[in-house]
């Protein structure tokens, strides 16, 4: 087993700088963002190509790491921009984005494997977050129609967060624009980043898990799990 930290996340790849100074490309996962500490094995070790794998002599490890993040910086503009807070937006199929402090998308993260299909080729990274969420649930309700009854918005954000927190709730007062406008737009939203960490252990959305963790303190006398959460209809739950 060998360790690395995630520098970037680039589509289906994610670049990972390794405890033995190694700097490897592996195929992304849902739980992996930018800065987290993973685990590797070693079956995934051994399916790197060599020319993937660089063993960094010592004295270089520092330049090649400085080089390679400011490449990152320039490229995407948001890698050493903090995670100012995190929208999901659950319609089954569900996406989650990472938000800078301009509310503009860093990252996107598909939650289950028809949204990873519909991601291809649709570009969100870059746009504000209104525009991005507006161009996910178009596309969603072109490929599954029957899906798009109800739309869930949530974001775990700083408690200082006031515009967004604003055009959250104009969201769900006013519904949304383009072919989603005979939705049902449900909004939740937490300052509590244990959140975060709870939905990326759980491998579900902030705002399923949000949903979780309301069910379970609402209903002491039944026992709930995330996959119940996870596979129910959005309508059922919310």
């Amino acid at each position: 087993m060998n360790k690395g930290t995630v520098l970037s996340i680039d589509k289906k790849k994610a670049y990972v700088f390794t405890e033995d100074c190694r700097l490897i490309k592996v195929a992304a996962e849902p739980q992996m963002a930018g800065g987290k500490e993973i685990t590797l094995d070693r079956t995934r070790m051994q399916n790197q190509r060599q020319p993937r794998s660089l063993v960094l002599k010592p004295a270089l490890i520092a330049l090649s790491l400085v080089l390679f993040l400011a490449l990152v910086w320039v490229g995407q503009g948001s890698f050493l921009t903090p995670v100012y807070a995190t929208l999901s937006v659950d319609v089954n199929p569900s996406v989650q984005f990472q938000l800078n402090r301009s509310l503009s998308v860093m990252s996107v993260q598909s939650m289950n494997q028809e949204a990873a299909r519909l991601l291809e080729g649709l570009e969100l990274k870059g746009l504000n977050w209104k525009d991005a969420l507006l161009r996910w649930t178009g596309r969603v309700a072109q490929d599954y129609p029957e899906k798009t009854r109800t739309v869930l918005i949530s974001a775990v954000m700083p408690e200082q967060a006031e515009a967004l927190k604003a055009g959250l709730v104009a969201m769900e007062q006013n519904r949304l624009d383009g072919l989603m406008n005979q939705a049902e737009v449900r909004v939740i939203y937490s300052f509590d980043q244990a959140v975060i960490r709870q939905a990326r252990r759980n491998q579900l959305s902030v705002g399923r898990q949000m949903l979780l963790n309301k069910a379970q303190y609402q209903n002491q006398n039944k026992i709930w799990e995330k996959e119940e959460i996870g596979r129910t209809a959005l309508g059922e739950l919310v």
